[in-house]
């Protein structure tokens, strides 16, 4: 599996439950050092997520869409933070 599909993963666990272990952000490369920010990044797209309106019936594409917005820019963030230590 990618890393990119493992930050996926992460974080749609995280929104859903809001506590993700340490052990599986340093399994897809965060290190001790760059944990913090890493969590910051997550707590502030966790309410860039929870700030789209999605129906009760589920979200429409356009929603869907924002939402995965949410999701591919925070992944990013959070690869470009991996990628300064290595």
């Amino acid at each position: 599996m990618k890393t990119t599909d493992k930050i996926n993963g992460i974080l749609i666990d995280y929104y859903a439950n809001i506590n993700i272990p340490n052990t599986l952000l340093f399994q897809v490369g965060v290190s001790k050092k760059n944990l913090n920010e890493t969590r910051e990044i997550m707590a502030l797209s966790q309410r860039e997520w929870e700030a789209i309106p999605c129906d009760p019936e589920g979200a429409t594409p356009e929603q869907e869409r924002m939402l995965d917005q949410v999701l591919d820019n925070t992944t990013k963030q959070i690869l470009k933070l991996i990628q300064k230590i290595w």
